[in-house]
């Protein structure tokens, strides 16, 4: 009679278990799927963004980047202008530095392409919207908060619209999301997942969502491999966000982001050298408008074909990007 009860009382703790997990899984699906479905709502958008980045490679050898993007894009008309320039700075293991300059400029509307730029010259012919956001390198802001930043129209597997498609919040997903940490304002959500063109690897993203704005404040990444039992560590993203309410929808106020990778590097005797190397990134963002309507005279009436002209709508004070000054004070 004993061992009934004990047998009993163990079913009904495992099936209260199960139903937890099972929650567990049902409600970071839900956070997941809002997260995409705030994501979804950002279709036009005028947003200047400033990118500082820093790598140290080795020793004294490192890079440094600053970077500025003016994004004007209607993704229902299907018509943008993207203007970015960038400066870097590169210093070798001898100490010496080497110093570049580059710009993009690029519009699309009324089915026609224009690359005004010479470091695209040569790129394919753009057929549709679609081939044109690729050929000018325009980044999907929708996997803000999703992945890691930033994400460019194209990149294989990162298509936001089958994503939004594919997620079912009744339906878990083969791979499903779990909440493996509660607090007060805040949860812990996890996925899992083998990598199918690698033996013993796995890939995972944590995100540390804000119950109240159902949004990430921070986004972790990461690749591993089994080894003897261990987990070994291959590359790690983390980013934290700030988020800014605009027309009843979240978009990112500034991204502070580090990633770790691999360096690879042939010695003098030939031999080929791999060491990690950390990437810090920080992207500031001022958004002049989300969601209303871009004229086609904002797009039809620059000429990109002259620096001079457009690169004022990349610069911070003579664009009034007040968002962008504060964060450089």
């Amino acid at each position: 009679m004993l061992l009934r009860l004990v047998t009993i009382a163990l079913a009904l703790r495992a099936n209260v278990v199960f139903a937890q997990v099972d929650q567990d899984i049902s409600e970071a699906s839900s956070c997941i799927y809002a997260m995409h479905l705030n994501n979804s709502c950002i279709r036009k958008m005028d947003v200047l963004f400033r990118k500082e980045c820093f790598h140290r490679l080795r020793d004294n050898e490192g890079q440094e980047e600053s970077s500025f993007s003016r994004l004007i894009l209607d993704l229902d008309s299907k018509k943008f202008l993207h203007l970015h320039r960038a400066e870097r700075t590169t210093v070798d293991e001898k100490g010496e530095k080497k110093k570049e300059a580059w710009y993009i400029a690029a519009k699309y509307n009324h089915g026609k392409l224009d690359l005004s730029t010479p470091i695209m010259h040569g790129r394919p012919i753009a057929r549709n919207f679609g081939d044109a956001c690729i050929s000018a390198e325009l980044i999907d802001m929708r996997f803000a908060g999703l992945t890691g930043f930033p994400v460019r129209f194209g990149a294989r597997g990162f298509d936001f619209e089958k994503r939004l498609a594919t997620i079912n919040v009744a339906d878990n997903s083969r791979i499903p999301y779990r909440i493996e940490n509660r607090m007060p304002t805040s949860l812990r959500i996890v996925q899992r997942a083998a990598i199918p063109s690698s033996q013993n690897a796995f890939a995972q993203m944590i995100w540390f969502v804000d119950i109240e704005k159902t949004m990430p404040f921070e986004f972790v990444s990461s690749t591993s491999t089994q080894s003897d039992g261990q987990a070994v560590a291959n590359r790690n993203t983390s980013a934290q966000y700030s988020w800014k309410e605009l027309s009843e929808c979240f978009v990112p106020r500034s991204i502070d982001q580090v990633a770790t990778g691999t360096h690879k590097k042939t010695s003098e005797d030939g031999k080929d050298q791999s060491y990690p190397y950390p990437r810090d990134e920080i992207f500031d963002f001022h958004w002049f408008s989300l969601n209303e309507t871009i004229s086609d005279s904002l797009i039809d009436g620059l000429d990109i074909s002259s620096f001079e002209k457009w690169m004022p709508l990349t610069d911070p004070k003579l664009s009034h990007a007040t968002d962008l000054e504060e964060r450089e004070k």
